[in-house]
């Protein structure tokens, strides 16, 4: 849970906003990009393996070494 909370004078405890929990303060856009498009973090994880599985195997190739498919 996010509540945003206000400077207090010194000794007193912070006091909550005005605004309901969950509901995004008058200067927040209500999310970024992530939030608006939640499919972005898992076809970003499946790309991030992907490419890194090729990278290792190029990189292991150039290097001289044989790679997992050629035998």
């Amino acid at each position: 849970m996010s509540t945003s909370l206000t400077t207090g004078a010194a000794g007193q405890q912070p006091e909550l906003a005005d605004h309901p929990a969950g509901q995004p303060s008058a200067g927040d856009d209500g999310g970024g990009f992530f939030v608006e498009h939640p499919w972005t973090i898992p076809a970003g994880t499946v790309a991030a393996v992907i490419v890194i599985f090729v990278a290792m195997v190029l990189l292991t190739w150039a290097a001289g070494g044989s790679t997992p498919f050629g035998g």
